[in-house]
C-alpha cells in the first residue's frame, strides 16, 4: 500500500471514530465525546441560559430569544440527522468498489451542502437574537466572543487556529496547571 493511501485510510478511520463518538448519546441524551461540550456542540438550552445570565436579559427578551431558538430547533435537528445519515453512508462505502472515489465525492459534496445549511441557520438565528439585544448587551456579547477567540487562539486564519498560544500557556504548562 502506498504511503499516500495509508495516510488517507488513517485519516478516514480517525474521522469515522470521531464522528461516531460525536453521534453517541450519553444517559442524559447529550451528544459528543464531551457530552454537551465542545465536540458535540453545547446543549442549546444551556447556551440560552448562559446568554440570559451573562447579558442580564429581561423576561421579555428571554421569551423572544427562547422562541427564536425553539422555532429553529426542528430545522437544526433535521440537518443533524442528515449529517448523521451522510456519515453513515460514508462509513458504509466499500473501498474496494471501482466507483469508490465517485461515491465518496458525491457524499463529500452532500456533506458540504449540509454544513452550508447549518452555517446559514446559525447565522439567521444569531442575527435574530442580536436584533433583540440592547446596544450595551451587543457590546458585551462581542467582547466575550473576542475574549473567547483570544483564549483559544482563533485569529480568523484557519492555518493559525491551533498554532497561536495564549501568552501564559507555557508558564501554566510548566506549573502543571
Amino acid at each position: 500500500m502506498s504511503e499516500r493511501l495509508a495516510k488517507f485510510v488513517s485519516v478516514g478511520l480517525m474521522i469515522l471514530f470521531v464522528s461516531s463518538a460525536w453521534a453517541e448519546k450519553d444517559d442524559d441524551g447529550r451528544r459528543g465525546m464531551h457530552r454537551g461540550m465542545m465536540h458535540g456542540g453545547p446543549d442549546i438550552d444551556r447556551v440560552v441560559e448562559h446568554i440570559v445570565r451573562r447579558l442580564e436579559l429581561d423576561d421579555a427578551q428571554e421569551a423572544v430569544i427562547r422562541n427564536i431558538v425553539d422555532v429553529a430547533k426542528p430545522e437544526a435537528e433535521a440537518l443533524r440527522e442528515q449529517a448523521r445519515s451522510n456519515r453513515e453512508a460514508m462509513h458504509d462505502l466499500d473501498m474496494a468498489d471501482a466507483d469508490y472515489d465517485g461515491r465518496l465525492q458525491k457524499l463529500a459534496g452532500k456533506n458540504g451542502e449540509i454544513v452550508t445549511q447549518m452555517t446559514l441557520l446559525h447565522g439567521r438565528v444569531m442575527a435574530k437574537v442580536n436584533a433583540e439585544l440592547s446596544g450595551e448587551q451587543r457590546a458585551k456579547l462581542s467582547e466575550e466572543r473576542d475574549g473567547m477567540r483570544e483564549r483559544f487562539g482563533i485569529t480568523g486564519d484557519l492555518m493559525t487556529l491551533r498554532t497561536t498560544r495564549r501568552p501564559d500557556h507555557d508558564r501554566l504548562r510548566r506549573k502543571g496547571a
